[in-house]
């Protein structure tokens, strides 16, 4: 399936997505005292792209030549997972999302999407990811403490 890349975006689109992360960043400072407390992982602001890749039964891992990759725009990361915005509709509950380090590597990351919803009167969907290897530390330390 093809999806729309950041650098695809129209001009519309980019003035929307400046929008959207001014809108979530001061949605995100008003509750952060109140959900901190309640988060397993500190959540940082981070405004930044990301790579995106849906796995398909024939490839669950982002491919070499980055087909069927997109960017997108990340707004919140943690150890635990991120939040991210596109006009793409991901359809699937597993994606790879890849984060892009200073030396120009990217450091991919396997999640659940447990939050899509549609952004109202916009062309654009935020996603809650969380990532993999946070659920398996969770449930190995749950394990650990009821031995």
């Amino acid at each position: 399936m093809w999806h729309v890349s950041i650098a695809e975006y129209s001009e519309r689109q980019r003035r929307t997505v400046t929008r959207i992360l001014d809108q979530l960043d001061r949605c995100n400072a008003r509750t952060e005292q109140h959900y901190s407390r309640i988060r397993r992982h500190e959540r940082k602001p981070y405004r930044g792209q990301v790579s995106v890749y849906v796995p398909t039964p024939e490839q669950s891992d982002p491919p070499d030549n980055r087909r069927g990759v997109f960017t997108a725009w990340c707004y919140s990361l943690s150890q635990g997972g991120m939040g991210f915005i596109s006009p793409n509709s991901i359809e699937l509950d597993i994606v790879v999302v890849g984060i892009h380090l200073p030396d120009g590597q990217t450091r991919w990351f396997r999640g659940n999407v447990v939050r899509k919803r549609e952004i109202p009167n916009e062309e654009f969907f935020d996603y809650g990811v969380a990532f993999h290897a946070a659920r398996a530390a969770k449930t190995a330390e749950l394990a650990g403490a009821a031995s």
